[in-house]
């Protein structure tokens, strides 16, 4: 049975320049490999995204890694990091209570996770964009 839609919004990140936040993963979802063009401006030939969950106390943070990889997936990088606008997307579904206990279910393509936040479920789709496709699933 195909999950049916129950809304959705744009949302949007912001890049953290901050990259000190190994400590405070509580969980770390990888998407399958994209081929980048042999002209990308850099040596990758590939890339990775992956759905980091940061837990502080109760409250939950959500980031997006693009990690890239050279030839034969050698020396892999984490070239950007970027945060879910979570307060953006809380009141655009109308969730009452803290930013918290958020957790990925699992990557659905190279571009796409879904998570679940407050006993509902959610696709994020697009995270290789600015602002993501937020949807909700029942």
């Amino acid at each position: 049975m195909a999950a049916q839609v129950h809304g959705q919004v744009s949302v949007g990140t912001k890049v953290r320049p901050d990259r000190d936040y190994v400590d405070w993963i509580t969980q770390l979802e990888t998407a399958p490999h994209m081929s980048m063009p042999p002209e990308s401006a850099d040596s990758a030939r590939s890339k990775r995204y992956r759905l980091a969950i940061l837990t502080a106390e109760i409250y939950s943070t959500v980031l997006i890694e693009e990690v890239r990889f050279g030839d034969a997936g050698c020396c892999a990088r984490i070239a950007l990091v970027r945060e879910l606008d979570l307060e953006q997307m809380t009141a655009a579904f109308r969730m009452q209570g803290e930013i918290a206990g958020v957790r990925v279910v699992r990557a659905l393509s190279s571009t796409s996770f879904r998570i679940t936040m407050h006993g509902r479920t959610f696709d994020l789709d697009d995270v290789d964009r600015l602002a993501i496709r937020v949807t909700e699933v029942r």
